[in-house]
């Protein structure tokens, strides 16, 4: 009897310590399955890796490109003016151009049927409001175009720095470690709706001499910001110069 009972207090306390075991190891999966899916996420802060910031500039650049493609493509082979150009996802009419002609809709079926793809999650210190996602408005940049006409631009909105940088050395920007910060900034005008003004009235002016004059492609910082904010960066990529 005293053999039975010993054998089944230590089967018992082998069981416990199992038991408590399976828990940790429970607890430990969980904690670390958190920690991978944030890393793999990444985020608009500035955590956000050297690494996963490039593969993400690569990636919001490579569908920029294709947007632009696009455009170009949707003006060649279907005669669509520059201002007939829509950029609204199937059956939305934000972003859709007030000369509105399906054959001219860049992400539509029976014009560029572009596959309409997010912004990769972790670009937008915005995500998940109106402006967390791709935007396209008409503005006016410094050697892009005739002085005074409004460029179409897709643009990003309050990226991180780190993100800033790897979108720069991906459009091949030689800025090194800094970001450029533009010199004028005039506001006005909201999401592109076809209306691409000949005089700048609804768009955005950026004076920045070599840093950012003429190029096609860029992030720079908001002048109104200060060195510490981390997410007034804005990435632009032109996709009609005018």
């Amino acid at each position: 009897m005293v053999c039975s009972s010993s054998s089944s207090q230590e089967s018992s306390s082998q069981a416990g310590s199992a038991l408590f075991l399976i828990l940790i190891a429970v607890a430990l999966f969980g904690a670390l399955s958190y920690t991978v899916a944030n890393m793999m996420r990444g985020n608009a802060g500035g955590d956000l890796s050297d690494e996963k910031a490039k593969l993400m500039a690569t990636e919001i650049i490579s569908y920029a490109r294709s947007v632009r493609e696009t455009v170009q493509m949707l003006k060649i082979s279907n005669g669509c003016a520059d201002e007939e150009i829509s950029v609204n996802q199937p059956g939305s009419g934000k972003f859709r151009s007030s000369s509105y002609r399906v054959e001219c809709s860049v992400f539509e079926s029976d014009g560029g049927n572009l596959p309409y793809v997010p912004l990769v999650s972790g670009a937008s210190a915005q995500e998940g409001t109106w402006f967390g996602d791709w935007w396209f408005r008409g503005m006016t940049f410094g050697g892009i175009g005739m002085a005074g006409n409004d460029d179409l631009v897709l643009e990003v909105r309050d990226v991180s720095n780190v993100l800033c940088r790897a979108l720069n050395n991906i459009a091949g920007n030689n800025f090194g470690k800094s970001i450029p910060v533009d010199d004028v900034w005039g506001n006005g005008g909201g999401a592109y709706n076809g209306n691409l003004a000949t005089n700048g009235d609804t768009g955005f002016v950026f004076i920045r001499g070599t840093e950012i004059n003429g190029k096609m492609a860029f992030c720079h910082k908001d002048n109104a910001a200060t060195v510490t904010d981390d997410n007034p960066n804005y990435f632009y990529y032109i996709l009609i110069a005018r």
